[in-house]
């Protein structure tokens, strides 16, 4: 049976903008594959460069679902990184970029990138919706803005 959904294919960087009383700090993600050692179902973000020149990440079958969202896969920094307190400032971005396609062509499918603040039950930090997807294989960028200030602890 062929595959319906939609692939992402990596490495991507997040631009992470924390700003203290004193001056912005401005640090760049990559995304890799290892395993978390906070969630062992997400996937790592790291200050060092993409351990791998692709990787392919595939949604479950989608076909005969109810509309929705679906995950395919979830990042986060390690515990206790970047470990400073500050702020990201409203009005800062955060900028995506990554190769998507749609494997069949059963259905409208539209892309969407999601920031946090320390997991999903956390403040929605912003989001970037993406054009619809077509089953050609497009790089997408994606860049989001913080409506409000986000303060971070160490």
């Amino acid at each position: 049976m062929a595959q319906s959904g939609w692939k992402s294919l990596l490495p991507i960087a997040l631009l992470l903008v924390v700003a203290g009383p004193i001056q912005a700090q401005v640090t760049t993600y990559y995304l890799h594959r290892e395993n978390s050692t906070v969630v062992s179902s997400n996937m790592q973000l790291k200050t060092a460069g993409p351990d791998a020149s692709t990787l392919t990440l595939q949604t479950i079958e989608l076909r005969n679902q109810p509309a929705g969202e679906y995950v395919i896969k979830s990042f986060e920094t390690q515990a206790n990184v970047p470990n400073i307190a500050g702020v990201i400032p409203a009005g800062s971005s955060f900028l995506f970029r990554m190769y998507m396609d749609k494997t069949a062509d059963a259905g409208a499918m539209q892309a969407l990138v999601k920031v946090y603040k320390n997991n999903t039950s956390g403040a929605l930090v912003c989001n970037a919706p993406g054009p619809s997807l077509s089953t050609t294989r497009f790089l997408f960028t994606f860049l989001c803005t913080t409506p409000s200030a986000v303060t971070f602890t160490a």
